[in-house]
């Protein structure tokens, strides 16, 4: 397995943390899991841009540990995919807020949900105008503090404007660049 993911960046976050991984280099998007090998409690992973099964198979694949991992599939009833995946809610359409901070909130009460992986960030927020995009980061982080949930948000700053990038740096305890 390839370490691309610099684990000295992940040494001193806060007990409860916002971690921000800034996936603009393709290649090495998925490497960005390898916080799943710091991460010792189970989660779960807001997929928007790919399917659970295709994620799990891909992880899978290069040896990171998905079992202890939840899925929130946006993608595979749009696309009509006949995959099913044991401990994956599967949504209609990740254009739906509200669908999914429901999702987030089922999932979130599973005793042993420590965190959350938000993948791709800038899937969900391309699909809303910018006063929305950004309101709806402000709540969902409060949201995903008080649940309790440590939050990990996969996005291609390439692909964010200027505003929502600092938002979440804001927001953020810590950016990785890869």
């Amino acid at each position: 397995m390839v370490t691309v993911l610099p684990h000295k960046d992940l040494v001193n976050l806060p007990k409860d943390f916002t971690l921000v991984i800034n996936t603009s280099n393709p290649k090495n998007h998925i490497y960005s899991y390898e916080i799943l090998d710091w991460m010792h409690n189970s989660g779960i992973c807001l997929l928007l841009n790919r399917t659970a099964y295709n994620l799990k198979s891909m992880l899978d694949n290069i040896g990171f540990n998905t079992n202890k991992l939840y899925f929130i599939d946006a993608v595979s009833k749009s696309i009509d995919s006949k995959f099913n995946l044991d401990k994956t809610d599967y949504l209609h359409s990740y254009k739906n807020l509200n669908l999914i901070l429901s999702s987030i909130e089922r999932l979130s009460a599973i005793p042993g949900n420590r965190f959350i992986i938000i993948d791709s960030l800038n899937h969900l927020l391309m699909h809303h105008d910018k006063k929305t995009a950004m309101s709806f980061l402000d709540f969902l982080n409060k949201r995903l503090k008080l649940l309790n949930l440590n939050s990990i948000y996969l996005a291609d700053f390439n692909k964010l404007n200027n505003e929502v990038k600092n938002k979440l740096s804001k927001m953020s305890d810590r950016i990785i660049n890869l």
